[in-house]
């Protein structure tokens, strides 16, 4: 038998998870999974699988103090609607392994995020994502111009674009 046990250290303000399961499974309703955890800074990356997820609506909403993401195998995602919105402190978010050619809407999906300088996803996934509205509205930290790393392409904003042209 598999346990997940989840404890908060008050004195330090950190999140503790402990699984004897190599991955933990997120649901496919995964929406506002994480909201408001305006404290929590790091997520352990290795131990979440996406694959189930569908949706991840509002999953990161106002997790102010989260620094960065890696997420891998979201495979079956269908909405990601204001997914960090108000992640004020998200430096980075780089998809490993996703498709995004299911999703519907990803209105405001970085709405807010100020300090966000680094999104990378995998081609060709990079198109299915930037015709949405407000993508990264009000991201203005994110100035990086399109580039390949790896084999991972990264984009930002041209020189001189503020993330209100309807990213």
């Amino acid at each position: 038998a598999f346990s997940i046990v989840l404890w908060f250290e008050a004195e330090t303000r950190t999140m503790y998870l402990y699984s004897n399961a190599e991955l933990i499974m997120l649901p496919g309703y995964s929406h506002g999974l994480f909201i408001g955890c305006v404290s929590l800074e790091d997520i352990e990356d290795d131990l979440l699988d996406y694959e189930f997820v569908y949706d991840a609506n509002y999953m990161f909403f106002g997790c102010e103090s989260l620094r960065a993401l890696n997420i891998r195998n979201m495979i079956n995602v269908k909405e990601t609607d204001y997914m960090f919105t108000n992640c004020k402190g998200m430096r980075e978010v780089v998809f490993t392994d996703c498709d995004f050619s299911q999703v519907d809407t990803a209105v405001g999906m970085f709405r807010e995020c100020i300090s966000l300088r680094r999104v990378a996803v995998e081609q060709p996934q990079l198109a299915l994502l930037l015709h949405h509205d407000d993508l990264f509205l009000n991201c203005n930290s994110l100035k990086d111009a399109f580039s390949i790393t790896g084999n991972h392409n990264s984009w930002g904003l041209q020189e001189g674009e503020s993330g209100n042209e309807g990213k």
